[in-house]
């Protein structure tokens, strides 16, 4: 039994007790990037030590059979080579204590048993808690492994609100809906705490590690799921990714991009920014860019996390494109700034020009450029797999705008509430 996992980036770094970015300290605020250059002090994105806690406030818990559902694997699946496909579990429901649940038979592909149980705390849907509990798997190496959420983890272990983590790390913590729970990418932690002190793989029994960088998810019954993300195809990643800004040299890379199964404008990059991580010698994976192409002339980079920490000075680095700074501010982009999408049947390459990208340090409060003199590049290789062409060739047919009562408007004035057609892709905007 293999075991791959890379020490954790955990979330608690984005985190401090006024937890998330101020957007407000962006959207007004006067944009000087002529600081040009970063210097971070190796390895402070790192680990998170963790103290070790039970499940005791469920254990005495009176179970009641809902009936079959499904449980898609991501932290153990990534830690130990199994399936990632949906596995039928039963699931229970805590009596007296709406939306408690009990998977019966998770990673019944990895053990001799499928009793195995976890138990999932969804009681508020909008916070989903998977407690810190005994996977039942003995690692060969590390002894017994435990896996949680960090949602559980900063929660109980760190002191950190709910709210404070919603708005602080949107994209780890789990919801329910539509009797579906989904578990983020890096939702799920494990942590080996009878790791011995000569563990091959370094393992410290404190700490908490991915398992990987695969979402997953319990179906409940009568729920179902549907895979929010296609493969849209192979990537590379050239120009400047943030290197220079780090004192580091551009080299390209590979990576996946994927596309929303229901939203052909919509893509998401997987591990974005590896060369910069691997430049400054970091583990761990970097959070992934979600990429708004409804406009392929004005592709937005929503302000995102890049992972990457600068310690009590800046604190944690977040990253935007042009695109996203303008419509914070209702403003058209530059047009030498704009992100711009050509596909055609064999590629699509997102073009970021020299200056559009934007880091924000939190603490300081200060921006930076993200590529100052190059263009950063993604070039995807599309998968047969990926979305049909003729979705994208919609997407990029010219806009068409008419008023609320279906005339035409050749130009629409700034601000006003329009039809928008495209191609066959009809929406209601604010024109900025």
């Amino acid at each position: 039994m293999k075991k791959i996992f890379t020490v954790a980036l955990m979330s608690v770094a984005a985190l401090s007790m006024t937890a998330g970015v101020n957007v407000a300290s962006v959207k007004g605020a006067q944009v000087d990037k002529s600081a040009k250059s970063i210097k971070v002090r190796k390895g402070v994105a790192g680990e998170a030590r963790m103290t070790r806690a039970d499940i005791s406030e469920y254990e005495n818990y009176t179970w009641t059979l809902l009936g079959d559902g499904k449980y898609k694997s991501s932290a153990v699946a990534g830690t130990y080579q199994t399936s990632t496909d949906l596995m039928p579990v039963k699931v229970y429901e805590a009596e007296g204590h709406k939306g408690v649940y009990k998977a019966v038979g998770v990673w019944a592909d990895l053990l001799e048993v499928d009793t195995q149980a976890l138990i999932v705390d969804a009681s508020n849907p909008d916070f989903v808690l998977v407690p810190k509990q005994f996977t039942g798997i003995n690692d060969q190496v590390d002894n017994e492994t435990y896996i949680a959420s960090q949602t559980w983890v900063l929660q109980n272990e760190k002191g950190y609100t709910a709210e404070d983590i919603i708005a602080g790390v949107p994209e780890i913590v789990p919801t329910l809906e539509n009797s579906v729970v989904t578990f983020p990418a890096k939702s799920l932690v494990l942590n080996w705490p009878n790791a011995p002190a000569d563990s091959k793989y370094e393992t410290d029994p404190e700490g908490w590690y991915y398992g990987g960088d695969d979402a997953g998810c319990l179906v409940l019954p009568g729920g179902e799921y549907k895979e929010p993300w296609t493969l849209y195809g192979k990537a590379t990643m050239s120009g400047d990714w943030l290197f220079a800004t780090f004192g580091k040299t551009a080299a390209p890379y590979e990576t996946e991009v994927y596309v929303a199964t229901e939203d052909a404008t919509k893509f998401k990059v997987k591990n974005p920014l590896k060369g910069l991580y691997g430049a400054l010698g970091f583990n761990g994976v970097s959070p992934d860019f979600e990429l708004d192409a409804s406009n392929v002339n004005d592709v937005v980079l929503e302000m995102t996390s890049t992972g990457i920490n600068g310690g009590t000075t800046d604190g944690l680095y977040y990253i935007f494109n042009e695109g996203y700074y303008s419509q914070l501010e209702n403003v058209a982009t530059d047009e030498a700034l704009c992100t711009k999408l050509e596909v055609n049947e064999k590629t699509a390459v997102f073009t970021f020009p020299a200056e559009s990208l934007t880091l924000f340090a939190q603490t300081s409060q200060q921006f930076f450029y993200g590529n100052a003199e190059e263009s950063a590049v993604i070039t995807v290789e599309r998968s047969s797999s990926g979305v049909n062409s003729v979705n994208m060739e919609v997407s990029q047919a010219a806009p068409e705008y008419y008023n609320l009562q279906g005339l035409r408007v050749a130009e629409p004035q700034s601000g006003s509430l329009v039809i928008c057609r495209q191609g066959d892709k009809v929406s209601k905007v604010i024109v900025k």
